[in-house]
């Protein structure tokens, strides 16, 4: 089988998940350039390296998925990225392409599913042929899959909620509208599927997103 000319990157912290991956892959005639166990040595690679299609696990310490696709498409603009992960339902999904992933995999995905991913990406293409199939199977939602869908700029809000405060101390606190905050606020309830804040707080001290990794949670 002849070799693709693609270069492609893998990020993901698990090294059996990074091993098996290059091999199968290799297997179907795509070569991988470099890996990364994480989001910032990823990075840090990016300097030396021009990978036409990047797999991105959200799931990673240090700095996880999320905010490095954030960064990398900041540096990198032109990063064809494929977001791998164990959650799949549609509001993550619909999260990440709108963020600028050029594809969505599940870690339960067969081989061929991710090279035809590859290869539609690499080509320039959307590859959303799967999503169908994902959606029929139930993600279960729980403190990591928030981490994941929440924006830094939520994250920062949800922090004040969970500590009770009201949306004018949360204003002064980050700088921002109340008229803001209330768009902002608007957009979480709906990505947890809730009415109203009462309904969100529960939700939250339920999963934990008082511990949610913003900014203001690290002082």
């Amino acid at each position: 089988m002849a070799v693709s000319k693609i270069n492609l990157m893998i990020v993901d912290d698990e090294i059996l998940f990074r091993q098996g991956i290059v091999y199968l892959l290799k297997k179907y005639g795509i070569i991988t350039s470099c890996v990364a166990d994480n989001g910032e040595e990823a990075l840090e690679l990016l300097k030396s390296h021009s990978p036409e299609v990047i797999l991105l696990d959200l799931e990673m310490p240090i700095l996880n998925g999320s905010l490095t696709l954030n960064k990398m498409l900041q540096r990198f603009p032109k990063a064809k990225i494929i977001i791998v992960t164990s959650y799949h339902d549609e509001e993550l999904i619909k999260d990440y392409f709108n963020r600028g992933a050029f594809g969505f995999i599940s870690k339960n995905e067969n081989i061929k599913t991710v090279v035809a991913a590859i290869k539609a990406v690499h080509k320039g293409s959307i590859y959303k042929e799967n999503i169908p199939q994902l959606l029929q199977n139930k993600c279960y939602k729980d403190g990591h899959y928030y981490k994941m869908i929440y924006t830094s700029r939520e994250k920062d809000i949800i922090y004040y909620l969970c500590k009770g405060d009201s949306i004018k101390e949360i204003s002064i606190k980050l700088s921002i509208t109340e008229g803001t905050i209330a768009v902002i606020l608007t957009e979480i309830y709906r990505k947890a599927n809730v009415k109203n804040r009462a309904e969100f707080l529960t939700l939250a001290f339920e999963k934990g997103l008082q511990y949610l990794d913003c900014e203001h949670n690290q002082r």
